[in-house]
Parts: structure tokens; sequence; C-alpha cells
């Protein structure tokens, strides 16, 4: 949710300094005793928020820009992106 609150307020890149960490988009093989319940991911593994970012990095291509978008409900967060050659657009939720 972190990286939509970063896309609507207009900036243009969201950098993510711990990568392989067990709260980071890469595992490392351990586990937070903060949270105990959190699923374990082998090292090297791509972790919930690594599935998450890849999809802003997959998805939303250099020379897109983002373009209003509203939501219908409470817990739904998306933002939409243009591309300015092709005009696709793409929704990120």
């Amino acid at each position: 949710m972190e990286m939509h609150w970063v896309m609507m307020a207009n900036m243009n890149a969201y950098i993510w300094w711990y990568i392989v960490r067990y709260y980071g988009p890469i595992a490392d093989g351990e586990t937070s005793t903060s949270f105990p319940d959190e699923e374990f991911s082998e090292k090297g593994e791509l972790t919930k928020k690594g599935y998450v970012m890849s999809h802003f990095a997959r998805f939303i291509r250099p020379g897109y820009y983002k373009v209003k978008s509203t939501t219908v409900g409470q817990n739904v967060f998306i933002t939409s992106y243009k591309d300015s050659l092709s005009s696709k657009t793409v929704i990120v939720q």
C-alpha cells in the first residue's frame, strides 16, 4: 500500500533500500521476531511484497505517465498509467 501512496503523491520513483531481507521483496531465509506468524520464505524467494512490487515494474514501463483514476469502495487502491506512444492504459490494483 505504501507504493500506492507514493504514486498518488506524484512521485516518480519508489526505492526499497533493503532488497534482501525478510521484510523486503527478496527473502533472506530468516523470519521476523516481531511477527512470528509471518510466512517463512527460503533465501532468494520472492516475498509477497516483492510480488506486489513486480507488478509496478512489469506493467508500468518507461514513457508511461500517471492518469487520474477513481475507486469505488474503501479498501481498493488503484493507480492508472498511460503510454505516451501507444495510448495503452494500465491499471494497478
